[in-house]
């Protein structure tokens, strides 16, 4: 069964001339006429026994907004002309006192009170306030708890970073062909093992290299929102910390772009940056790669840096000698990240599209 937003919140009908013509002409015999005043009173009945609990739903989902119910939530249907009449639905209070949010939350409430195994939601974000959200995502995860298996349709990361769900059930679709697709954790993990030596990382930074499950632990443990929100953009600068962050904003800022279609994504360690790059090359996001060159006498970074700077042209690969903050001449602590915003402000940074990183002082 499908329940829907505001308008279709109301009784339903069966009065069509020739449903009339069927119930009133052939079938409505002196014995179906009985059977079916039985009918409307057993289901008076079911109406009282579940009116207050009806009635409990309506007042819990209009205490968010800090409303009150006006009319019980469902009554009999007084004119009992149509079989699929017999209860009558009041959307005084949804219509007069429930936003879009709250009608989504309404509708949740009912899903979880249903016999219905599989629930099918889309675009439960609609038209509701970033405050609400949390509620729905909270919703939703009680339903999926109960044993539901619930579909989404959603154009929210604030919804999608406030589910807990395996990063495995995620599809997405960005691209004209609408094709669903799969995160490939498993691939990633198996194909930069073949290009780097992975066993020897420490193992802070081995754990996104065990499999594609330790990967998806990490992220969900590490990276959960920033990720959620890398998949509905086009493009991601891929950093190695924070200061790299404030100097991407930086530029952004000066050179245009600030409010563009981006995200800034921190990997947190140069060799996490390969397996980021084959996730988002795999889902069709473009990338930008900022990295230090650091001491290429040693590993990982002899063996890393050349595999980086292989990614172009096709991607934009920004390296600082040995390290951001040396090539830019910023003299402070590296953790007083106030300082460091400050240092970028009062200086000329180019264009990261440039593939270049030196600053005018």
């Amino acid at each position: 069964s499908e329940i829907k937003l505001m308008d279709e919140v109301k009784d339903t009908v069966d009065t069509s001339q020739t449903m009339e013509f069927l119930l009133e002409e052939i079938l409505e015999t002196p014995e179906y006429i009985a059977k079916k005043e039985s009918l409307f009173a057993e289901a008076d009945q079911a109406i009282k026994d579940n009116l207050d609990f009806m009635n409990g739903i309506v007042d819990e989902v209009l205490a968010i907004n800090k409303s009150s119910r006006t009319v019980d939530f469902i009554a009999p249907n007084p004119k009992k002309r149509a079989v699929k009449g017999i209860v009558s639905i009041n959307q005084a209070d949804i219509k007069g006192s429930m936003g879009s949010g709250q009608r989504m939350r309404l509708l949740l409430k009912l899903a979880s009170n249903s016999s219905k195994q599989h629930i099918f939601l889309d675009e439960p974000e609609k038209y509701s306030h970033p405050s609400l959200l949390n509620g729905t995502a909270s919703a939703i995860n009680d339903l999926v708890a109960s044993g539901k298996s619930v579909y989404i349709a959603t154009h929210s990361p604030k919804l999608v970073s406030m589910l807990d769900i395996d990063l495995s059930c995620i599809k997405v679709i960005n691209d004209a062909s609408h094709t669903l697709k799969e995160i490939p954790f498993d691939e990633v993990v198996k194909e930069c093992a073949s290009i780097f030596n992975t066993g020897a990382l420490e193992s802070r930074f081995k754990k996104y290299y065990l499999d594609g499950d330790s990967l998806k632990d990490c992220i969900k443990k590490r990276h959960y929102r920033a990720f959620i929100e890398t998949l509905f953009t086009q493009r991601v600068f891929l950093c190695e910390g924070a200061n790299d962050e404030l100097y991407v904003n930086a530029s952004l800022q000066k050179n245009g772009g600030y409010y563009g279609d981006y995200c800034i994504f921190k990997v947190w360690g140069k060799s996490n940056l390969l397996v980021f790059k084959g996730l988002f090359d795999k889902l069709g996001i473009s990338t930008v790669i900022l990295f230090d060159t650091d001491d290429e006498t040693r590993f990982p970074h002899a063996e890393l840096n050349p595999i980086l700077r292989a990614f172009r042209p096709q991607s934009i690969v920004i390296e600082h000698n040995p390290r951001l903050e040396v090539e830019i001449g910023y003299k402070g602590e590296k953790r007083d990240a106030l300082a460091f915003i400050e240092y970028c402000e009062s200086v000329d940074i180019p264009a990261l599209e440039n593939n270049s990183c030196c600053p005018t002082v």
